[in-house]
């Protein structure tokens, strides 16, 4: 029994090894076709790769500046007071770094960037720049026919936004035909981020204010003015801070910059991949033909 099974083994591999021995001929006989044919598909991998439009990436890092612990310290009555007039006692209290997430990827905000920049759409779906000056070449055409879901579309394309889980800093990129393009790109979407949580901390700090010295002039009693006056001074250091410092959410450690290397089409590895892929395929027709087509012949 057990002779037999290593008989049927033996053929099997002999088998085995005249079937690519046989296939080996195969593709030896037509070894002049398969270069020629290897030859052009690297030639057409080379001239569709050529013929793509070459990205430009860059790249800026930014640490959250959170005020939550130059807050001044507040007692709990306080904090209880302050809750009742819907005053924030701490701007970076809360999850600062996803709101600015948020803010960046949101519709609303997109919708701001354009007011400050009206060619914005435009700039966002250019194809091709002025290569001396760095200037887009705008299509004016599709200013008529994008639509605010297309113009959010590329804007998802282009922009990347992530926090690093264990730096916490948050990463942005833009990638885009203008090298220059990215560069300004960053900068307005960090500069009206900034700009924009400056504001709304200015106008919650305001209200605060605004309430905070109302209910002062209503009490007559001294400890409830003392606290009232320590949540004044606590506003009147989130204005301070709002109105001076320049990075207000943002603070760049590595800013953004012009990239001057391409970070796309990466074209020797679509030669090498289409130039391979060709000569696969040409095998297998070789094959297909060999045993298919042959035969019923």
């Amino acid at each position: 029994m057990s002779l037999d099974n290593n008989i049927d083994q033996s053929e099997s591999y002999v088998n085995d090894e005249i079937n690519l021995l046989e296939i080996f001929n195969i593709i030896w006989g037509s070894r002049i076709k398969l270069l020629i044919a290897t030859i052009v598909a690297g030639i057409i991998s080379i001239l569709y790769s050529l013929s793509l439009t070459n990205y430009y990436k860059s790249d800026a890092s930014f640490i959250v500046v959170d005020d939550s612990q130059q807050a001044l310290p507040i007692s709990s009555g306080l904090s209880s007071l302050a809750a009742f007039g819907g005053i924030s006692l701490s701007p970076g209290g809360e999850n600062k770094a996803g709101l600015i997430l948020a803010t960046i990827q949101s519709r609303a905000f997109l919708k701001h960037l354009i007011t400050i920049d009206a060619q914005l759409p435009l700039k966002m779906s250019s194809t091709s720049f002025n290569k001396e000056d760095g200037t887009l070449i705008l299509d004016e055409k599709k200013s008529k026919n994008q639509t605010f879901y297309e113009i959010h579309r590329t804007y998802k394309t282009i922009l990347s936004v992530s926090q690093d889980g264990k730096t916490g800093f948050i990463n942005i990129s833009a990638e885009h035909v203008s090298p220059n393009f990215t560069k300004e790109f960053l900068e307005l979407i960090v500069d009206q981020v900034n700009e924009i949580l400056r504001r709304k901390d200015l106008e919650e700090s305001s209200s605060a204010l605004n309430y905070l010295t109302s209910e002062m002039a209503k009490t007559a009693v001294l400890d409830v003015k003392s606290s009232i006056s320590e949540l004044i001074e606590s506003q009147l250091e989130v204005q301070m801070i709002a109105k001076i410092r320049e990075d207000y959410a943002l603070k760049a450690i590595e800013p953004p910059y012009i990239p001057e290397i391409k970070s796309k089409p990466v074209r020797s590895t679509m030669v090498i991949t289409g130039t391979i892929f060709g000569a696969i395929l040409f095998i297998l027709w070789i094959l297909i033909n060999h045993y298919f087509y042959k035969q019923e012949d």
